[in-house]
């Protein structure tokens, strides 16, 4: 996603190439992330999204998600503040209204903390899809602007291995409350779920999923029509999965990995086309055992008003 510059997420964070679907009637123009990655590959495109690859997705019936016990000391924004507003996230996206009754077809588990607050994925051992705060330290790479990044680690088939979220608490003035509203967390978390699931970025501009962020606006808490489409769609109800359980893969652990790549870079590619570049801060090889790592190509971006959009997310 992005604010007034690009702020990535997954982005809120990120943006990777993703996979348009678009209805008949083109009443939808949301974006389901592909693993046909633009900075490797020529991926074929149509009405902005990718449509080379398969879709990204988790294939277990459940799957679990942690959150950085520091939460935030620069933006006073503590652990149990940061839990909520994510698994509150996570239960709107579930929650979508799929028709007859049904709702998308995954569950999603709050492992508890961790004490990481390092991206990372480790092929020969346990894991955790991570969301952090980056007070500090933000990568030159992601753009001061970048408002969050989400790196999604998958598989050539498009079943999702590990993802974790990095918000830009650094350079982003963050808040949490209905009043003096400026980068509002509950946005940010709700968007970057929604990469965190296998969605893109969306053309409907009161989307959830949209490109862009207009800081003081909390428009993106809510999910609109477009936003339940793209979820039922990636989860639909009697969907096969690989397995009922919520555990990462390789296990559950709440430290950082000890045994890391040195050989490889992390790709992170911003939603405006950017280039893969060295991650700088955990190895992450791009290829490990055929396991693909795709940047986060999803980016949630901060334009600054008047300013030419961008295609990440960006503030308007």
């Amino acid at each position: 996603m992005t604010v007034t510059p690009p702020l990535r997420a997954s982005a809120l964070a990120i943006s990777l190439g993703a996979a348009c679907l678009l209805l008949a009637s083109h009443s939808s123009a949301y974006c389901r992330t592909r693993t046909c990655n633009p900075t490797k590959s020529n991926c074929a495109s149509e009405n902005g999204c990718v449509i080379t690859g398969e879709f990204l997705h988790w294939p277990n019936g459940c799957v679990s998600f942690s959150v950085n016990q520091a939460g935030s000391p620069l933006r006073q924004i503590s652990f149990d503040t940061a839990d909520n507003l994510i698994t509150d996230a996570f239960s709107k996206w579930l929650a979508a209204d799929c028709g007859g009754g049904k709702r998308p077809a995954l569950a999603v588990n709050n492992f508890g903390p961790t004490a990481c607050g390092e991206r990372g994925y480790n092929p020969k051992g346990p894991n955790s899809n991570e969301w952090m705060f980056i007070d500090s330290g933000w990568m030159p790479l992601n753009d001061a602007h970048t408002l969050a990044l989400t790196t999604v680690t998958h598989h050539p088939t498009g079943q999702i291995l590990d993802v974790d979220v990095e918000i830009n608490s650094a350079n982003s003035l963050i808040t949490t409350d209905d009043t003096n509203v400026g980068a509002d967390l509950e946005s940010i978390v709700t968007h970057e779920a929604g990469h965190f699931l296998g969605l893109a970025h969306s053309e409907v501009t009161k989307a959830t999923m949209f490109s862009s962020y207009l800081p003081g606006d909390p428009f993106m808490r809510d999910l609109d029509p477009d936003d339940v489409a793209a979820i039922c769609a990636v989860y639909p109800a009697g969907r096969p999965v690989a397995k009922p359980s919520c555990e990462p893969r390789g296990g559950f652990t709440q430290q950082c990995l000890e045994e890391l790549s040195t050989g490889g870079c992390g790709c992170h590619v911003a939603s405006s086309g950017g280039k893969c570049v060295p991650s700088g801060r955990r190895t992450l090889p791009l290829t490990t055992s055929g396991f693909v790592l795709m940047g986060a190509a999803f980016v949630l971006w901060v334009r600054r008003r008047r300013q030419t959009p961008r295609a990440g997310f960006a503030p308007r």
